[in-house]
């Protein structure tokens, strides 16, 4: 009998997934954050965990993918934490700066409780006003682009490699 791809289980609002898989790619994930995204949607739940005990490996499409649940689960009040995350996998979150938006805890229990403390410090209570909207602060990718943008620009940039010339040279064959 085939093992599932993932399991999901509830926490109170808090979703907690695990994929199953050693190596996980975007096409792995994808049925899995569409699920996450329509629990979410319906109102099952607002924020997401997800346990990475079994991924070795995560490529960038996955990376991908997990923002985008991060930022569906905003929307609804809520975030995503990554919890038991294997050495390989942390580093790519930690490279990436993605641990500072995402948070990474060394157990899955640690990080369903900071999901349903920070979802209980953020309901004001009942008679105060409402807080003004702060000015957003956007997250992501940002550092890792601009740093790959001049990469590319400096791998460009070289002068072009010179033709020979001289009494040697003959121009091209024909």
């Amino acid at each position: 009998m085939n093992q599932p791809a993932y399991q999901i289980q509830q926490d109170c609002r808090v979703l907690v997934a695990r994929p199953n898989r050693a190596e996980c790619t975007g096409t792995d994930i994808a049925e899995l954050v569409i699920e996450l995204r329509d629990r979410i949607s319906r109102g099952d739940a607002d924020s997401v965990v997800i346990e990475l005990s079994n991924v070795e490996h995560m490529d960038s499409c996955c990376l991908g993918r997990v923002i985008v649940l991060h930022q569906h689960a905003r929307a609804a009040g809520g975030s995503v934490a990554l919890a038991k995350c294997q050495p390989n996998v942390a580093f790519l979150f930690k490279m990436t700066r993605l641990e500072r938006v995402l948070g990474i805890y060394t157990s899955t229990e640690d990080a369903i409780t900071e999901l349903r403390d920070r979802r209980t410090r953020k309901s004001p209570p009942q008679n105060a006003s409402p807080a003004p909207p702060r000015p957003r602060r956007t997250h992501g990718y940002a550092p890792m682009l601009t740093a790959l943008l001049r990469a590319h620009k400096r791998i460009h940039a070289r002068a072009p490699i010179p033709q020979p010339q001289g009494p040697h040279h003959h121009g091209p064959l024909s």
